[in-house]
């Protein structure tokens, strides 16, 4: 097979950019892959709704269209007409991570949907457990060394309770037989939440609290790799599955969801009922349930249905 020409589109969300960057790094197990990244421009609605306009108007003629592409792919909604212009400029395949809206979803080759989107099947939607990302399988973790990841406020989706964080985060440390703690933050933790991070890690001389601003891109990574036991709070749904992919051990600190049934709400259910993840709840009535399981890789099933519905012979 020839070598795969990509172009990765990004928003500058390091979330966003882990699903596409997680995909292409696992179609480099496939085939040689060379990526050029693109940048998006952020525009306003009004940008927005011409181009969208624009997009369904304009129809290319032959002379218009270009080889040097066979995928484009990306993840977020300020990417998907950057992409379909890219990939008919191009003519290319496009791959989104993620569920588009349905004006766009059916002009996607293909959409990488994970299951709490809860959309209706369809020829260009593949589901997912949950969004791919970069974190791969560990062989070094130690069982008797835990992390925290600790998510922050969302007016949309839940109710942030500091106090109730705080307690649970002390009631894990308390009743846990770890010989060491790392507990982190993130870009949407209160700095309130992280100066109660910073004091209940200075009462435990096991704890260490490093906070997102002092970390580097890949650190997080780095800490799956190393440690057998994550706790992560509930609304940090990203995390939970990078630290299943990495074949972490993952307990769930929970949240006040604001909508019962919202995605990622639904998700948490999804997770606990096929004991993939431990509840808080239940771990506190045995600490000894967790279950084995084999780590997540959703980014290589993705890759794995891209190369065998346009370059099959890569997988004989």
């Amino acid at each position: 097979m020839e070598k795969l020409h990509i172009a990765l589109f990004r928003d500058g969300r390091p979330g966003h950019m882990k699903q596409s960057r997680g995909i292409a790094n696992a179609l480099h197990r496939y085939a040689e892959i060379s990526v050029d990244e693109i940048d998006v421009v952020r525009r306003s609605l009004l940008g927005d709704a011409v181009a969208l306009v624009g997009y369904f108007l304009c129809r290319p003629s032959p002379h218009q269209t270009a080889a040097g592409y066979d995928l484009v792919l990306g993840a977020g909604s300020r990417t998907h007409l950057p992409m379909l212009n890219w990939a008919r400029t191009y003519r290319a395949r496009a791959v989104v991570c993620m569920t588009p809206p349905w004006p766009l979803r059916s002009r996607f080759n293909l959409c990488c949907s994970p299951i709490h989107d809860r959309v209706r099947p369809a020829d260009n939607l593949f589901l997912t457990i949950g969004p791919p990302n970069t974190a791969t399988a560990g062989d070094k973790q130690c069982r008797d060394t835990g992390l925290f990841c600790i998510g922050g406020a969302d007016s949309a989706s839940h109710i942030w309770d500091e106090q109730r964080i705080i307690t649970d985060l002390t009631c894990i440390i308390e009743k846990s037989a770890m010989r060491s703690w790392v507990m982190t933050s993130s870009p949407r933790t209160p700095a309130s939440t992280e100066s109660r991070c910073a004091k209940l890690a200075a009462e435990f001389p096991h704890v260490t609290f490093v906070p997102f601003a002092q970390t580097e891109p890949g650190w997080i990574e780095q800490q799956y790799q190393q440690h057998g036991t994550v706790w992560i709070t509930a609304d940090s749904i990203s995390m939970v599955y990078e630290a299943l992919s990495a074949g972490c051990r993952v307990g769930i600190v929970p949240v006040r969801w604001k909508k019962k049934d919202g995605k990622f709400a639904y998700s948490e259910r999804y997770l606990v009922d096929k004991k993939l993840v431990v509840s808080l709840a239940s771990w506190l009535a045995n600490p000894d349930q967790w279950q084995e399981h084999e780590p997540l890789n959703e980014a290589d099933r993705c890759a794995r249905e891209i190369v065998k519905r346009w370059w099959p012979s890569s997988l004989r």
